[in-house]
């Protein structure tokens, strides 16, 4: 597992006590962690300012918390870790924060509009220590991006959960200070070190495989907004002796990395916050023979609906897959990217059930406020992704919050979107989903609902029982709209534009 960092900064900091230095990155290609392996398989993160890769580890999923309204826009998504209870309530915790404080602290607009988008993803998985990352980027409102970042760690077996102080001796985090302040200031910054807490500053830390620290400051703590995110690596020499016991654990975690040896999932595992239905009841596994699901159908003849399902795989989703698999039914998913990467079977399933897939970027950006560049890099590398996972590349996509413009129509795909909208990342009610979804439904509809709400999961044996009785034959979108073309926008099979 590589701590990844640009290479003129680690030759920078270990200068003073190597006489050179060269820097090798390269990937793993050793199969995903789970109990019983040493090494663990990574990809790279687009972090802001640099940072270590993911790991990715097998049996956890991916959580999401979303606000799907495009003038005000949030999505915040970590990891399950069932294999670590105490910090994945830790992560769940953080997850509902941030997410509660932008809504209570934004307001809508039409123009320009805030949007919240975070992610956590795991960053260290060796012997009984797993250690997560977050990144929370707040943009638009007409002022400069604001990125932060933190990180924890968790012994797995005694279920301590730590923060990035609590890996120094909290009597020498001034020296910690004084060593970061030094090393900004040789590379020719000024920081402003009046009024600033050494908490607030030590809250995103991690080790590279020799053991040196790799800090981050957030944007605006003790340098300009507009300098962006600073990373700042402190030779292993001069913080060794500054390290609690914690943290010299996870260095050597780190630095010596073993077989990860997560705790056995437990009946009190968490579940996403604010996901849960009405009375906390979990629709049970259909039962019986499943009913065969048809190869093919004529829309143009029969009468067709599509559902389509956002923002998965979810930790829901394979419940979900089977209750659509018992009720003969097809369905189409749009899928994030970070998901994928952490339940790349779900994917699988999908495509050998028959449904279909399609690319709802990498992570959750509404597109309209990026460039042509960036909303081209949310798309390709899911699709690169897609493609490695299972061997095809989709040809349609659906734009988060609906958000499109001629940037997106240019993006080489079709843009599908819906004329029935559940609203179920809002109501997150059983009932109230399943009316809606049942009420405007018309020949040619297609049906948006996410795979990331236990309410909408167990909403979808009424919503599949009630268009059959209507006459409905269940579909996915390809078979609904038949061949489509890159750049137009599919609202239903009535609707193009």
């Amino acid at each position: 597992m590589r701590r990844r960092l640009p290479a003129f900064l680690l030759c920078a900091a270990l200068a003073a006590s190597t006489a050179a230095c060269s820097v090798s990155e390269k990937k793993s290609n050793v199969p995903a962690a789970q109990s019983g392996q040493a090494m663990t398989r990574s990809q790279p993160v687009n972090w802001a300012g640099g940072g270590p890769d993911e790991v990715l580890l097998s049996g956890d999923s991916s959580q999401h918390l979303s606000h799907n309204d495009p003038a005000l826009p949030a999505s915040v998504r970590w990891p399950g870790l069932t294999g670590a209870a105490d910090l994945d309530r830790t992560l769940a915790d953080w997850a509902k924060g941030e997410f509660d404080r932008f809504l209570r602290s934004h307001k809508p607009s039409a123009n320009n509009p805030p949007e919240l988008s975070a992610f956590a993803v795991p960053i260290l998985a060796s012997g009984d220590v797993v250690g997560v990352r977050s990144e929370t980027g707040l943009f638009g409102s007409g002022t400069h991006s604001q990125i932060s970042h933190r990180t924890w760690y968790a012994d797995t077996k005694s279920r301590q959960v730590w923060g990035a102080t609590q890996l120094f001796d909290k009597d020498k985090l001034g020296d910690v200070w004084r060593l970061m302040m030094t090393s900004l200031t040789q590379s020719g910054h000024s920081p402003t070190t009046t009024k600033v807490k050494v908490d607030d500053t030590v809250r995103d830390m991690w080790f590279t495989d020799q053991g040196a620290v790799v800090m981050s400051l957030d944007q605006g703590t003790v340098l300009p907004l507009a300098d962006g995110v600073k990373t700042v690596v402190l030779a292993r020499k001069d913080t060794d002796p500054l390290l609690s016991a914690a943290g010299k654990q996870v260095r050597d975690a780190t630095t010596k990395p073993t077989v990860y040896h997560p705790t056995s999932p437990t009946s009190g595992s968490t579940t996403t916050p604010g996901n849960s239905t009405p009375n906390g009841a979990i629709s049970p596994t259909p039962s019986g023979t499943p009913t065969p699901v048809k190869n093919s159908t004529d829309c143009a003849v029969a009468k067709c609906v599509a559902l389509t399902f956002d923002d998965g795989p979810g930790p829901q989703t394979n419940q979900l897959l089977d209750t659509l698999e018992h009720a003969g039914v097809k369905a189409t998913f749009f899928v994030v990217g970070q998901s994928v990467a952490a339940a790349p079977e779900v994917v699988r399933r999908e495509i050998a059930m028959g449904m279909a897939v399609g690319n709802h970027t990498w992570d959750h950006r509404q597109l309209t406020e990026l460039n042509a560049v960036k909303q081209q890099n949310e798309v390709d590398r899911t699709n690169q992704l897609l493609q490695s996972i299972i061997g095809t590349s989709p040809t349609m996509m659906r734009p988060p919050y609906g958000a499109f413009n001629a940037k997106t129509r240019a993006l080489g795909s079709s843009i599908v979107l819906w004329d029935v909208d559940t609203e179920d990342w809002k109501n997150r009610n059983t009932a109230v989903t399943t009316r809606r979804a049942l009420a405007t439904a018309r020949n040619g509809s297609i049906i948006l609902m996410h795979d990331v709400h236990p309410s909408t999961i167990n909403a979808v044996p009424g919503i599949i029982a009630g268009l059959k009785q209507r006459g409905f034959t269940l579909v996915t979108v390809p078979e609904l709209l038949g061949t489509m073309t890159p750049g137009k926008a599919y609202f239903s099979r009535g609707n193009i534009t």
